[in-house]
């Protein structure tokens, strides 16, 4: 056995799973992170899903799945690796980290994932909000480490009509509370272009006037000047596709969800439709910038330096894309994870039941003054052009 729980460090935790990286020195977990089980509402019930089964979904959905094609080089660079969890392995884990979390010692297998959060302890963490993380190493040396990653879970990201305000996202935000005030939108990526565009990623990466860390700030202002080309000039960003996939098929159809439709045979296909949508609306995104230029001044990858253009892209596809900027070279690398299946016979009431309630209340139309004028507002293009340096500058 080569799993040892005092190689193993607590990483984080979500309703359903724990993450652990490894610390250890054995290269076969090196840069890798274990994704167990939790004991959970669920976990003894006929709806539970082990990991096995989301090992297989995941392959099954997105990796096997042509009609996914445009998603599948953001996933199958995670290296998912399903393996079996010796017991003395997993309750020395719980023994050692019971006070993060309760595993489920009834689980056989584990997740190995590529660690996409490689930190050391010059890695500054900005957290501007649940949904959006800034690391930025601050060596000027990063090495094998990235210069900065990007984290965020841009969740909704279609607009079900322009006849409301607010996008479901920040109607549901407004409902709960969750963002008491509005700063930016994931949407805006996906509408704005050019000065809307600047504008809306300088509010998403603000940079504090008492900051006195020039490595941060020439960081950031790297990655939204490189953020901007991304999502500006190429119509196959990682959120565009997102929001494809993500649009649903019929017009309300959580609304109009029902026992008697989630018990129909002929609405299998509708329901796994469903399915796929929502954890495509749950998903997270890591965006990891690297030099691409060695010490002595030598180019890693193969470019066309002499063209005229910023961009420049790597073969290796849409997930790893190289850019020059202020006559530096840097390559931004795109992972999509968090890909767990629903388990929508448990959850098809949840989702119904906060849909009737955003309605109910009129969350996607009543604007909010202390939460501002809707940054992602949904009017038509020739409208939206007028209305948006109004919104912003509101």
């Amino acid at each position: 056995m080569d799993l040892f729980a005092d190689e193993w460090e607590y990483l984080d935790n979500g309703m359903a799973n724990a993450v652990f990286k490894y610390v250890g020195n054995n290269t076969k977990y090196l840069h890798r992170v274990l994704r167990v089980r939790l004991i959970g509402q669920h976990h003894q019930s006929a709806s539970y899903i082990s990991t096995a089964e989301v090992f297989d979904s995941i392959h099954a959905s997105f990796v096997a799945d042509r009609s996914l094609c445009n998603l599948r080089e953001y996933i199958v660079n995670n290296n998912f690796e399903l393996i079996e969890l010796p017991t003395v392995f997993t309750e020395a884990l719980t023994n050692t980290f019971k006070n993060h979390c309760s595993i489920n010692l009834d689980e056989r297998y584990g997740m190995l994932i590529d660690n996409h959060l490689v930190t050391n302890e010059h890695t500054k963490k900005t957290k501007y909000s649940k949904f959006l993380k800034l690391f930025i190493n601050t060596t000027c040396d990063s090495g094998d480490f990235p210069l900065m990653v990007i984290e965020m879970k841009p969740k909704w990201l279609y607009k079900d009509s322009i006849d409301t305000n607010y996008c479901r996202n920040c109607a549901y935000n407004r409902m709960t509370k969750k963002i008491t005030k509005k700063c930016f939108c994931f949407n805006e990526l996906i509408k704005f272009k050019d000065s809307n565009l600047k504008q809306t990623l300088k509010n998403m990466f603000p940079i504090s006037n008492d900051s006195n860390n020039d490595i941060v700030v020439d960081s950031t202002e790297i990655a939204k000047n490189i953020l901007f080309d991304y999502f500006n000039y190429n119509d196959k960003n990682i959120l565009n596709m997102l929001s494809l996939y993500q649009r649903p098929t019929t017009h309300n159809m959580i609304l109009n969800l029902s026992e008697e439709f989630m018990n129909s045979e002929n609405n299998k296909q509708a329901i796994n439709d469903l399915n796929l949508k929502m954890t495509l609306r749950d998903v997270t995104v890591f965006i990891k910038f690297y030099r691409i230029v060695d010490t002595a001044g030598y180019l890693l990858i193969d470019l066309d330096t002499s063209s005229s253009s910023s961009t420049y892209h790597k073969a290796v596809g849409h997930h790893q894309i190289a850019y020059k900027w202020q006559n530096r070279f840097y390559c931004i690398e795109i992972s999509l994870v968090d890909l767990d299946l629903k388990d929508i016979a448990g959850k098809w009431r949840q989702w119904k039941a906060k849909e009737s309630s955003l309605v109910a209340g009129d969350w996607y139309n009543t604007i909010d003054v202390h939460y501002g004028q809707p940054c992602c507002v949904l009017l038509p293009e020739n409208e939206a052009k007028e209305a948006i340096p109004t919104i912003l500058s509101g």
